[in-house]
């Protein structure tokens, strides 16, 4: 189902009412994910293609499925207080910059499975950034899995649209809460380009659950996991402030492997397991 967009509508009626956007369409394509893009005024029949939404359908119910069950491994670990596991300690150390080697001044413990105790509550330890991470993947996920909503960035037509643009979230991407997801930019995704490109599933839920992390949990893009050598030097802090290590880290813990970006170019991501 498409309709014209409000917006477009009160333009007819007043052009001061709404501001000018490129996108003039809205269409539900399931109960979960609506999308917005330019038909070009009914000039541009097909668009996007069927191709293009069965993609972005089967994304967003991948990236829903994701968070989900990370949500689950991080409550098992942090609420149910279960020993973590070899693959949940190297997704933890490689995304989250909690591995032996990375600098974490601020740090006062870095113990795997760290006994419970009364002292330890006020301390800034391993404990305390899984809980962090848990709670930035709880609000993702109840707001993917609430409903989706993708904005076209349409590459190769819109004017000043980024060229290798995968995704992104437009305007401030700083509050966390409540109302982040009213006061944060929306979510904008290339529909033809992921298409085009050969994305996966998991690469489109990827690309939904990192521009979630920003609109959100107002996580900012200190590295993008695929550029390697800033990535690995990541402490804790940083890494909990980066959206990639949250989609990666979500990937990771629903495939039960520990998997990340290798390639420099966003519209061409791999998936490949780490050593």
């Amino acid at each position: 189902m498409a309709f014209t967009k409000p917006t477009q509508l009160l333009r007819k009626i007043h052009p001061a009412l709404a501001r000018e956007r490129y996108t003039n369409k809205i269409a539900v394509l399931s109960p979960g994910l609506a999308i917005s893009y330019s038909d070009n005024n009914g000039a541009r029949v097909g668009y996007p293609t069927q191709a293009q939404k069965t993609l972005l359908l089967n994304g967003a119910a991948q990236a829903r499925a994701i968070m989900r069950a990370a949500v689950l491994e991080m409550d098992r670990v942090v609420i149910l207080r279960r020993p973590e596991g070899q693959t949940f300690t190297n997704i933890m150390n490689y995304h989250f910059g909690l591995a032996a080697n990375r600098a974490n001044p601020t740090l006062k413990s870095n113990v795997v499975d760290k006994p419970f105790s009364a002292k330890a509550l006020l301390q800034k330890d391993r404990r305390w950034v899984l809980n962090q991470v848990r709670m930035g993947m709880l609000s993702i996920s109840f707001h993917i899995n609430t409903g989706v909503y993708l904005i076209d960035i349409d590459n190769a037509v819109r004017p000043g649209a980024g060229a290798n643009d995968e995704g992104y979230v437009n305007g401030p991407a700083d509050l966390t809460g409540l109302f982040s997801a009213f006061k944060n930019g929306e979510i904008h995704a290339a529909f033809a380009d992921m298409q085009a490109g050969g994305y996966t599933a998991d690469a489109v839920a990827r690309v939904i659950i990192h521009e979630a992390a920003h609109k959100y949990w107002g996580v900012e893009d200190q590295h993008y996991a695929h550029d390697t050598a800033a990535y690995r030097q990541h402490d804790c802090d940083e890494s909990l402030d980066n959206a990639d290590s949250f989609a990666w880290a979500a990937l990771s813990l629903f495939h039960g492997n520990l998997i990340h970006g290798t390639n420099s170019l966003d519209l061409h991501p791999q998936v490949v397991a780490v050593p």
